[in-house]
């Protein structure tokens, strides 16, 4: 066992958290899906800024991203839009970096 900061376990246990409620997010997409099926679905769209989901998704990656000495980064200015905060999800836009060889910066707008 090696020995680490305890600023890096934080990190750790701050992407498990993180990590399971995107599990917890797709469990409710999958009984979302049996409420569409059954016409029970509804969207609940409000002004947002897109800049807030992006940045925590980039942060949640980057404790898997520095496994494989990858930082990302995300320069971007605020994005405002329309949409439901609750299934907004963005890792699938952001994860393939993380496979990148070198520092990769995630995308401005997803």
């Amino acid at each position: 066992m090696r020995d680490r900061e305890p600023e890096k376990y934080q990190a750790a246990l701050k992407t498990c958290e993180a990590s399971a409620q995107h599990i917890r997010g797709l469990v409710e997409s999958l009984l979302e899906l049996a409420r569409i099926d059954s016409g029970e679905f509804q969207i609940k769209k409000s002004p947002s800024d897109l800049a807030e989901p992006t940045a925590h998704t980039v942060d949640m990656l980057n404790t898997l991203a520095e496994a494989k000495h990858i930082r990302l980064t995300l320069k971007q200015s605020p994005v405002p839009a329309e949409f439901d905060s609750s299934r907004i999800c963005l890792i699938d836009s952001i994860a393939p970096a993380t496979s990148a060889p070198t520092t990769a910066a995630a995308p401005a707008s997803a």
